[in-house]
């Protein structure tokens, strides 16, 4: 029997924070490259600035190409963040589920973990916050919030119906 999905989104990561970040880093590098050829040092510490200058590069292009899938049946709820960390939610596994706006210090972009509480976000603006009921939180960004909530509701009510 074919699974009935709920929702499915597939989202990247937001190509303005990581070309902020990439920015910042390397204007931090070249400021630092500029302090170094002033004392005279270029020469010792070029090779190490041009190292971190391409290591950082790598990183925030390979964050950059990372996708956040999440997908929702009656069975379960499946967000990955790939190729990193690939959560499954259970109907039994939802206490709550409300709508969360949030920024760059408040969920963040990217895959996070906290003191009893994680992020999965592609990029700021809407998300929506699962409470386990053992008060663990999750955020998933998503840009259609309704239609995700609506989503994990169903699956929690699955669970509820499956206890009866």
């Amino acid at each position: 029997m074919p699974e009935h999905v709920l929702f499915e989104e597939r989202q990247r990561m937001s190509p303005t924070i990581t070309f902020w970040g990439l920015a910042f880093t390397l204007l931090v590098l070249g400021g630092s490259a500029l302090l170094v050829a002033r004392q005279g040092k270029l020469a010792e510490a070029g090779p190490v600035l041009l190292a971190s200058g391409l290591a950082v590069t790598a990183v925030f292009l390979f964050v950059g190409s990372t996708t956040l899938v999440t997908r929702v049946t009656l069975e379960q709820a499946v967000v990955a963040f790939r190729p990193f960390k690939t959560l499954t939610l259970l109907p039994g596994d939802i206490a709550s589920v409300t709508m969360k706006t949030f920024g760059m210090f408040d969920g963040g972009v990217g895959y996070h973990i906290g003191f009893r509480s994680m992020a999965l976000t592609a990029s700021t603006g809407s998300g929506v916050l699962v409470t386990r009921p053992d008060g663990y939180r999750i955020l998933i960004g998503t840009q259609r919030p309704d239609a995700l909530m609506s989503a994990l509701i169903q699956l929690q009510r699955a669970a509820t119906k499956a206890a009866w």
